[in-house]
């Protein structure tokens, strides 16, 4: 049986390092407008309007970058314009002119994995399978209250627990961190300021030097007021 659960172990290890390995790590390129203050950020400003794209890691629970690439994004607005924020005036552009969009939160699809480690800490509802002339381990006297435990030896094993009791539960995309962080579709008032993050299509971690790009446009008329550029790189 542990044989069994290390090859479980060691397979689903190999699955979370891919994972890991095929994960875009976006990093402000040389030469690119950093912002005092904040850790790998670069700033463009164009027709008053301040954009500052932020690659610092997710803070989310789940770790999303193998299915999507998340850049923290600060939009202020000191013109006398409304902008208009949409997904679509969002892009990454490759170095070969490949375009990655940005996806909207709730339109999303694939998974994250999240390791889960087995205890025996909380006490379970009635239990419903068959039982006569049976004690539980002494481990699990707080799980069953009611029960009598076993009095004789019976040795538990926490470096089993703690190393090899784990499974990989799937979740959905969005998570409920991406979208209550999620950068919203709108207008931003003259003098306004919105911050949040945009989730755009998966960059290849063997991708060289890429753009950040965000067209602006006034939000009355449609008016192009001009494109933020910042120039990025994939490590």
């Amino acid at each position: 049986m542990r044989s069994l659960w290390l090859a479980i172990l060691l397979l689903a290890g190999l699955a979370a390092l891919t994972a890991c390995q095929s994960t875009a790590d976006l990093k402000p390129a040389p030469g690119a407008d950093a912002v005092p203050g904040l850790d790998e950020a670069a700033r463009d400003v164009v027709q008053d309007v301040e954009v500052v794209a932020q690659t610092t890691a997710w803070p989310g629970l789940q770790d999303i970058g193998a299915q999507v690439t998340p850049v923290r994004v600060t939009i202020t607005n000191r013109s006398e314009q409304p902008l208009r924020v949409r997904y679509q005036e969002f892009a990454i552009i490759g170095p070969q002119g490949e375009r990655y969009s940005a996806l909207p939160p709730w339109q999303m699809q694939g998974s994250v994995t999240e390791e889960v480690t087995a205890r025996v800490t909380t006490t379970a509802p009635d239990p419903l399978f068959v039982h006569r002339g049976f004690h539980v381990a002494p481990a699990y006297r707080t799980v069953y209250p009611t029960w009598d435990p076993w009095v004789g030896p019976f040795v538990h094993d926490p470096w089993w627990y703690e190393t090899y009791a784990t499974y990989w539960r799937e979740i959905p995309l969005p998570t409920p961190g991406m979208q209550a962080r999620g950068l919203p579709e709108g207008v931003l008032d003259p003098q306004g300021h919105l911050e949040g993050w945009v989730y755009f299509e998966h960059v290849a971690a063997d991708r060289g030097p890429i753009t950040f790009r965000l067209d602006l446009v006034n939000a009355d008329p449609g008016r192009d007021l001009g494109e933020i550029r910042i120039p990025l790189t994939v490590q």
